[in-house]
């Protein structure tokens, strides 16, 4: 969390355009910590649900696939 802090503080005060709105460049910027941060935190639970669904697939369990399916995208 202290890098990631870090990270936002090296980016500075966001840039604004004149109709109020953040500049892509800022905003793109500003963007590329919080998905290497999100992957970073994301990936190991993203692996183990992947195996459980690959698993019931597998099995040839379509309710437990639908179940797991969710579980997935509600932890995500």
């Amino acid at each position: 969390m202290k890098q990631l802090l870090a990270e936002a503080d090296a980016l500075g005060k966001p840039e604004y355009k004149q109709d109020g709105t953040m500049t892509f460049d800022f905003f793109l910027e500003s963007t590329k910590p919080i998905i290497k941060y999100t992957y970073n935190f994301t990936k190991e639970g993203l692996a183990k649900h992947a195996a459980d669904r690959r698993a019931a697939v597998k099995d040839q369990e379509p309710e437990k696939v639908q179940k797991l399916i969710l579980e997935a995208a509600n932890w995500e």
